[in-house]
């Protein structure tokens, strides 16, 4: 006689061929557990590190929240365009496998690299011309609104940047 029980062993007969299909059904339980827990903690850390957004400069929170937000808006990229080789040796991306949001992103973070009020050596003209060329370098025309939408993203970012610290002191 063949008996389900609560406890998801299967007892088949009497005596150790009826042990062994038990100890049998409880291991392959067992196994289905912890494939179920792996499968869901895999799904977690995959949602966990595709939520962590691109900063190839560690720039801080407020500097790569504006960069990400003129590479969305004034470009209209977002960060799941599909990726490709990456075969340029001078792009400021330095992945194996980019696109054009990253692209967008290490352009502009370059731009504001360094630039946290600390270095008293960059003048403000030099500033403003690291990030015309960033906007330039993801492919914005100076005659454009979209252009200088950017160039006033890039010092929003380092502007509050400066405030932060101002307010903190």
């Amino acid at each position: 006689m063949t008996k389900l029980m609560a406890t998801d062993t299967l007892v088949v007969g009497e005596g150790s061929a009826g042990q062994t299909a038990a100890l049998t059904a409880a291991r392959a339980s067992w196994r289905i557990t912890a494939a179920a827990l792996c499968s869901i903690a895999c799904a977690s850390i995959t949602a966990c590190a595709s939520s962590i957004p691109y900063n190839p400069r560690n720039l801080d929170t407020a500097k790569i929240t504006q960069v990400a937000r003129i590479c969305q808006t004034t470009m209209g990229l977002q960060p799941s365009e599909p990726q490709f080789d990456n075969l340029w040796p001078g792009d400021p991306d330095q992945g194996l496998s980019t696109n054009r949001y990253r692209g967008c992103i290490a352009s502009l973070s370059d731009s504001l690299h360094g630039q946290d009020g600390a270095d008293v050596n960059t003048s403000i003209a030099e500033t403003l011309r690291r990030q015309r060329r960033a906007c330039a370098e993801i492919g914005l025309e100076p005659s454009n609104d979209a252009f200088a939408s950017c160039v006033r993203g890039l010092q929003n970012a380092l502007s509050a940047k400066d405030m932060n610290a101002n307010y903190e002191n």
